[in-house]
């Protein structure tokens, strides 16, 4: 019995399909981010939804904390510190600090619990924290700096270098891609967002019972703040009084989004009050992309593509070809019918073909969804349910293909002339047989006769 080729192509069908959701809206609005350089990205997709310059070249200055948060948190989850660890700030901690840090009043041999450490550092966006957290970890703030600058490479990170974990010093550099990459990977550590995301905490030194109530500078979490987000979940500035370069987090019931925007200084407004733009094209940024994309369904899995007649069927003499998977796709809401497209692709079939028997999910084909030109994924075509064999009509096929091959009716009328020699040759054998018989029974009776005549002369 023929079987399904699946090596050669036999038809490719292109088809509009239709999208499952809102199907037109208005052109999709750019959200001309007044900012050097952006990036908004869905990291549960992996999908660009906004760049601009997002190779260009910045100070991190602040931002460099998120990395330093991420490799405190790395640390721990590798048994390498403890969120209860004492740390005992050094004589040389503060050697590196410029004159523009920010600080909590931390002194030589003042004793901390980590824990508050990372607070201070990361919400408070205390310089002086920093620096103690690196020295804990590796010994010193430069060999702190050059585990963020290669644990930055291991990411991906291209752009990106680091001379201390406050972003102090110049030299430093960063891009907009890098910070998403960094941050896309710290919010990954439920550990990361609880202490980026605290609004206040309080800080005790280990060795007395007074505590310092903290602050955190990323004033989007601040439901009293002129700038609160309630979708902003965690994020770092540059500079919290000036939020030129803001990095933040977004999470959604279908998209989360991490978004990136550097080089928006502050601008003053009519009424000559400051604006932070750093925040407010973040904040922009944040509700375009919630506004402009959703999830869509453009295949449904198990859904009947094509029909095909199966040969030598027992049962069903059709068979539903159908998708073995679903796709859903993230998409700009303009997104038309149009612009959704599904290019079929079935495999060769014997003449006469598909023949039974057929299992479920044998392939049969393939689907590619194509989205307003762009490549998007490709899905296998599979038998939806098993198709028997009829054994009966199977044995006739059988039969009937022998008896159509050149050779077996060579040998069939080879073996007919055989057979027919073989008849001729008994026949003839029979013949001469038998009147070898009745001549001898002649010859037998002849004497006999002659017998007599001499008997009767003798009386």
């Amino acid at each position: 019995m023929k079987k399904l080729n699946i090596l050669a192509v036999l038809l490719t069908i292109t088809l509009v399909m239709t999208v499952v959701g809102p199907t037109t809206a208005a052109a999709l609005d750019d959200p001309d981010i007044r900012a050097e350089a952006a990036m908004l990205v869905d990291i549960r997709s992996g999908k660009v939804l906004y760049e601009k310059n997002s190779d260009k070249q910045f100070s991190p200055g602040g931002l460099a904390r998120v990395m330093m948060l991420l490799l405190a948190v790395e640390a721990i989850e590798a048994g390498q510190a403890g969120l209860t660890d004492t740390v005992t700030v050094s004589q040389t901690f503060d050697q590196q600090l410029t004159g523009n840090a920010k600080t909590i009043g931390l002194r030589a041999g003042d004793t901390l619990i980590l824990h508050d450490l990372l607070y201070a550092a990361y919400c408070a966006a205390a310089d002086d924290a920093c620096f103690v957290v690196a020295e804990y970890l590796a010994q010193s703030v430069d060999a702190f700096a050059l585990q963020m600058t290669d644990r930055a490479a291991q990411l991906g990170c291209t752009g990106t270098h680091f001379l201390d974990p406050g972003g102090l010093l110049d030299g430093q550099g960063t891009t907009a891609r890098d910070q998403f990459i960094i941050l896309q990977k710290a919010v990954s550590h439920q550990l990361f967002l609880a202490i980026a995301g605290t609004l206040t905490y309080d800080m005790q030194q280990a060795e007395t019972s007074a505590q310092k109530s903290l602050q955190n500078t990323y004033v989007p979490l601040d439901p009293d703040d002129r700038y609160y987000d309630i979708r902003n979940t965690a994020g770092q500035t540059n500079e919290p009084d000036e939020a030129t370069s803001v990095v933040s987090y977004a999470p959604g019931s279908e998209l989360s989004l991490v978004s990136v925007v550097l080089g928006a200084p502050p601008e003053t407004s009519s009424e000559d009050e400051l604006i932070l733009r750093g925040y407010t094209e973040t904040a922009r940024l944040i509700e375009w992309g919630f506004d402009s994309y959703s999830w869509r369904t453009v295949l449904n899995a198990g859904e009947t593509i094509a029909t095909l007649n199966v040969a030598l069927a027992q049962d069903a003499q059709q068979l539903d070809v159908v998708a073995a998977q679903g796709v859903r796709l993230l998409l700009p809401n303009d997104t038309s019918e149009q612009d959704v497209l599904r290019q079929i692709t079935m495999y060769e079939q014997p003449e006469g073909g598909p023949y039974a028997p057929i299992n479920r999910d044998d392939i049969f084909g393939e689907i590619i969804i194509i989205v307003d030109g762009q490549y998007m994924d490709t899905v296998q075509l599979v038998a939806g349910h098993t198709v028997r064999l009829d054994q009966q009509a199977y044995i006739k096929e059988q039969i009937e293909e022998t008896l159509e091959l050149t050779w077996v009716r060579l040998l069939l009328a080879g073996l007919a002339l055989v057979l027919i020699c073989y008849i001729v040759y008994i026949i003839r054998y029979m013949y001469r047989r038998h009147s070898r018989r009745k001549a001898a029974a002649q010859a037998r009776r002849k004497r006999l006769e002659e017998l007599g005549k001499v008997k009767i002369i003798k009386r």
